[in-house]
Formats: C-alpha cells, structure tokens, sequence
C-alpha cells in the first residue's frame, strides 16, 4: 500500500502539525493573559480614580453640612427669641400636616 517513506513523510508532517497547533495554542493562551491583565490594570485605574473623585465629593459635602451648621448655631445664638418662634412655627406646621 504505502511505502516506509510516504509512511515517515505522513508521520513527520503529523508530527509538525502538532507542534504547530500546540505552539499556536501557546501563542493564544498568551495573548489571552496579556489582553486579561491588561483590562484588569484598565479597570483597575478606572476604579481608582472613581473612587478619588468618591471621596472629594465626600469631603466637600462634609464641609458644607459643617459650615452650614456652624452658620445655625451662629444664628440661633445671636436671635434666640427669633429662632424660638420658628421653631414653634415649623413644629406647629408639621403637627398640623401630619395629623390629618
């Protein structure tokens, strides 16, 4: 049927073949971890810089409610009497509403 040598030719051509399957598989499996470390340092940069802006938008709030409530305290000490009467406005009105 076939002759020693056609039967070496197949084997050695079998035998490249697979080496290059398994060197291309080598090579995908490669690219594949780069392209995955590199979207996780993407995603993680990103995250990063979500999170600064997070908290600077934190800190800003914290110091506004800070000064506003510096402001209050500011207000109800110099009118007591003013800041009495709307208190008793206020707790009127919500009394009124949330009885009905």
């Amino acid at each position: 049927m076939f002759t020693a040598n056609t039967k070496d030719s197949a084997s050695s051509a079998a035998n490249d073949l697979k080496n290059d399957v398994k060197s291309t598989a080598r090579h995908v499996k490669d690219e594949v971890k780069n392209t995955a470390h590199d979207a996780y340092d993407d995603l993680s940069s990103a995250a990063n810089r979500t999170g600064q802006k997070v908290r600077s938008m934190i800190d800003s709030a914290t110091n506004e409610v800070s000064q506003a409530t510096d402001t209050l305290t500011t207000q109800i000490k110099g009118n007591p009497v003013q800041s009495s009467l709307i208190a008793l406005a206020a707790g009127f009105f919500l009394g009124t509403i949330l009885r009905r």
